[in-house]
């Protein structure tokens, strides 16, 4: 849009028509408003370009041409759409060349610098996308600006890729003093008192919404968060210098979608549910069958136990009797022992005997 804005302005720097209603206000005193010479020159600028306006208007449905010729001091000079009144004040409409200077730094800037600007400033209607272009005579003087602007908020219905979507622009509240044209709060809720909103593809939608958070962290760069059933993404809306002036808000409906991650989250659930019984079913009958397994090797241990013990048991029995009965040869063999030793004694004291008697 800005690139579009530069190149319709262009088409007016040169004409010769504009540069004799230029010269005619510059014969008289730009600085004062009233100035019949200015006067003069503005009834001249609309002869030129009714015919513009009038052909744009049918050709483009449009209810207006929004091109504004300035003089060099930053004073407006005509506003084409408006064919006899420039400005109100006090809720009268004055046809002057009101000052701009004070609210409008992108016509100082372009006179100042003489060359195009182009990007967003706010205006008394809010938000409005400007090219603005140095007007040159003939011979090369400057001898002040053109401007053609855009509305801002058609831009919200080109961002809209589906009926899910809606966008607001909200501006930064310290600017409503130039753009008195969102002074009413009925239509134009101030939002935590920093934000003030503008337009909206849907105004329902953002009428209750909690917003103020969002956008105050928009400031700083884009922010994407969930609050219920609405995604919401809201970015910072920079000025022609690059200076942040508000935000674009998009809220997003996602009810389909939470009830797709509830419905999933609840099969997990119930997968989860089912392992966890299978999975206890598994570990009891691992359990049951390692018990059987294990009473049956307990059995046959215990078994191949007893039948050990039984063994030496009787082994036990066997040894004892053996150990009687190995008593009872040693005392036989004893007593045999002392009779043999008796019968040996009585020999020898016979042979005594028989020894002396013989001597």
């Amino acid at each position: 849009a800005q690139e579009a804005n530069i190149r319709q302005a262009s088409l007016f720097t040169r004409l010769p028509e504009v540069e004799n209603a230029y010269r005619v206000a510059l014969a008289g005193n730009i600085d004062d408003e009233f100035d019949e010479r200015g006067q003069e020159a503005r009834q001249q600028l609309r002869a030129v370009t009714k015919g513009y306006l009038d052909g744009y208007k049918e050709q483009t449905g449009a209810r207006n041409l929004d091109l504004h010729f300035h003089l060099p001091n930053s004073h407006s000079l005509l506003r084409v759409g408006q064919m006899d009144w420039q400005t109100k004040r006090d809720g009268k409409k004055l046809d002057i060349s009101d000052d701009l200077s004070s609210f409008r730094p992108t016509v100082t800037q372009a006179n100042r610098e003489r060359r195009p600007v182009q990007g967003i400033e706010v205006g008394r209607g809010g938000f409005a996308v400007r090219g603005i272009v140095p007007v040159t005579s003939a011979d090369g003087s400057h001898l002040g600006t053109v401007e053609m602007l855009s509305d801002f908020n058609p831009v919200l219905g080109k961002l809209k890729s589906s009926d899910k979507e809606q966008f607001a622009v909200y501006m930064d509240a310290g600017l409503l003093e130039i753009a008195t044209a969102l002074q009413d709060k009925d239509k134009h809720p101030v939002v935590d008192g920093k934000f003030v909103f503008v337009a909206a593809t849907d105004a329902a939608t953002f009428a209750s919404l909690d917003a103020a958070g969002v956008l105050q962290r928009a400031r700083d760069g884009k922010v994407v968060e969930a609050a219920g059933d609405r995604q919401l993404a809201a970015w910072p809306v920079h000025d022609y210098s690059g200076k942040t002036i508000g935000a674009v808000l998009m809220a997003r409906d996602i009810t389909a979608e939470n009830a797709a991650l509830a419905a999933i989250r609840d099969e997990g659930r119930r997968d989860s549910l089912r392992a966890m019984l299978l999975v206890g079913a598994a570990t009891l009958v691992a359990v049951l069958l390692i018990g059987a397994l294990m009473y049956g090797i307990v059995r046959r241990i215990n078994g191949t136990l007893q039948r050990v013990i039984t063994d030496l048991s009787r082994g036990s029995a066997q040894i004892t009797q053996a150990s009687g009965q190995v008593a009872g040869s040693s005392t036989q063999l004893a007593a045999s022992s002392g009779s043999a030793a008796a019968s040996l004694q009585q020999s020898s004291a016979s042979l005594a005997q028989i020894s002396a008697m013989t001597s």
